[in-house]
């Protein structure tokens, strides 16, 4: 086993003691107190200065770099789950995301404010479809008191050109997809979001709104 997996197989137990100060480690565990707790003074290890192309190639885990912007930090999460057509990401803290096997963000877990579920099945057919046009999307978040409230909102899906992006020294052509949203019916507010699909719509790299407190998150797939 290699390093990297290894120290994720550790943080994956949220295993503790020495190991803990290695930096690697840090990154596999997630750091989520510094993700989603926007006052959170905390040290936090920047992915993007510690894993390479040939760590994460070495490890052959299927992995995400999630970054919150409104705090500018990143956190890794490793699979830990596949139901359906949905996959659950895992990281340290009880902290989680589930995304559609196409990379649509779903539901948040551990986040203090989660998107509690989404429908998202106009989305996920218009990436896997190569389409564009008018979309539905439903979102169920928790309030304090436990309410699940839902809001409807109506997106627009386009299509751009191709761009090259590149995820820790791997290279891709992907073409941009934005799906603009507003509130329906009353379309007093919404939220953009990004993706940059191959040629079977998998989002390999995308920016996707998780409610108003959390705002967006960028989400690379670093090992499929």
């Amino acid at each position: 086993m290699s390093r990297l997996a290894a120290l994720l197989a550790v943080a994956t137990l949220s295993a503790c003691g020495a190991a803990a100060d290695d930096p690697l480690l840090g990154v596999a565990r997630g750091l989520v107190q510094g993700v989603f707790n926007r006052d959170a003074e905390v040290t936090t290890v920047d992915p993007r200065q510690v894993l390479t192309r040939d760590i994460i190639n070495q490890a052959g885990l299927p992995l995400i770099l999630v970054e919150r912007h409104a705090t500018g930090t990143g956190v890794t999460m490793v699979r830990s789950a596949v139901n359906g057509t949905d996959e659950t990401w895992q990281g340290d803290g009880g902290a989680a995301f589930t995304l559609s096997r196409e990379g649509v963000l779903r539901a948040t877990r551990g986040a203090g404010a989660d998107l509690y579920a989404a429908d998202i099945a106009g989305t996920r057919a218009a990436l896997a479809g190569g389409r564009t046009g008018t979309v539905g999307r439903l979102h169920v978040h928790v309030a304090g008191d436990l309410e699940q409230r839902q809001t409807s909102f109506r997106c627009e899906i386009t299509r751009g050109g191709q761009e090259r992006i590149e995820i820790f020294g791997q290279a891709r052509v992907l073409t941009r997809v934005t799906e603009a949203c507003h509130r329906d019916p009353a379309g007093d507010y919404g939220f953009e979001n990004r993706y940059w699909v191959d040629s079977s719509g998998f989002a390999w790299v995308s920016e996707q709104w998780a409610g108003p407190e959390l705002g967006t998150f960028r989400i690379e797939r670093l090992f499929r």
